[in-house]
């Protein structure tokens, strides 16, 4: 009976791997994140604890200088690991936090984009801000350089 049982266990265990990561077993590559602001900005590199802070409206520990933050909706799975990686928060609690926080009237918020293109001009019109996107997106735009990779 209990070797039947470990065997049953091993069994479900196998096949769950098996069905749980199809990517993987697609060949295909994993979303690599990287942070990204305007090739003539001065901010230089920021750390996982720093870009939190940056986008929970926090800029305790940051530096010296103010730093926009955006937010890359230009694709929804790049959105979610985004905010699973570096807030540890779902969509939807990081909106619920966004608007029931007090923040101090100078708190700079980030600003949603839903297109690529549209958030990568702002960024070169503004050196002081930083957004995600996938580390083949940002090498197809020269004007982007990379602070932190994810």
């Amino acid at each position: 009976m209990g070797d039947l049982f470990f065997r049953l266990l091993l069994a479900g265990v196998v096949a769950v791997s098996l069905f749980a990561a199809p990517s993987a077993w697609a060949g295909d590559p994993p979303l690599r994140l990287v942070m990204v602001t305007s090739a003539h900005s001065r901010i230089g590199a920021l750390s996982l604890p720093m870009l939190r802070n940056i986008y929970l409206g926090s800029s305790s520990g940051v530096s010296s200088q103010s730093i926009r933050p955006l937010i890359n909706q230009s694709d929804r799975m790049l959105h979610e690991v985004f905010l699973q990686k570096v807030l540890f928060m779902s969509k939807k609690t990081y909106e619920r936090y966004l608007r029931h926080k007090k923040l101090p009237s100078d708190t700079v918020l980030p600003v949603a984009y839903r297109s690529e293109a549209g958030l990568i001009e702002y960024l070169n019109a503004h050196p002081d801000s930083i957004t995600y996107l996938t580390e083949q997106a940002a090498a197809q735009w020269p004007s982007m350089r990379v602070v932190t990779r994810l």
